[in-house]
């Protein structure tokens, strides 16, 4: 497995696993956003590969003047659901924002599907938003508070996934 940095050769491959979790966890509406996020592509973004294969993708902004990070478009080719891979995917991002010593918070927004994916991790619902999204998927705001005790569980989560690399 391979976790690089998103090149614009990943587009499409990108936007295909964006396609594989629509309508559940993306609405079909949702998509011209996330096209006009990987053309502008205003973070930091990933993807994973395994044999050449892009399987997921993630990014994350840092915001040192409000001490705080946030989550964008993570996610993992539906047929690659529930192996590790999310995971794996999100321990990476955090990882990497934990090295940021002026990252204080972690900020995220989800549906009711899969806010428990991130609960996992210390993560805590401070808003539902009914219909946030569109009708039927409810948006949920999520915070972690990041300090020494969860720089160190997040590395050791990290160390645990040794077996999907």
């Amino acid at each position: 497995m391979n976790y690089r940095p998103y090149t614009k050769a990943d587009y499409e491959k990108c936007l295909e696993i964006f396609r594989t979790n629509t309508p559940d966890f993306f609405g079909t509406q949702e998509e011209p956003d996330f096209v006009d996020f990987l053309e502008r592509l205003p973070c930091q973004f990933f993807v994973i590969e395994i044999e050449n294969k892009i399987v997921g993708c993630g990014g994350f902004f840092i915001n040192e003047e409000k001490r705080t990070a946030a989550l964008c478009y993570g996610m993992v080719a539906r047929q690659y659901h529930k192996q590790g891979l999310g995971k794996y995917l999100l321990l990476k991002r955090l990882d990497a924002i934990s090295h940021d010593p002026l990252a204080e918070r972690i900020l995220l927004d989800t549906s009711q599907y899969s806010k428990g994916f991130f609960e996992k991790l210390g993560f805590i619902v401070y808003e539902i938003i009914q219909d946030g999204y569109f009708a039927g998927l409810h948006r949920h705001e999520m915070e972690l508070k990041l300090d020494d005790e969860k720089r160190v569980v997040i590395q050791n989560e990290l160390n645990n996934l040794e077996h999907i690399r």
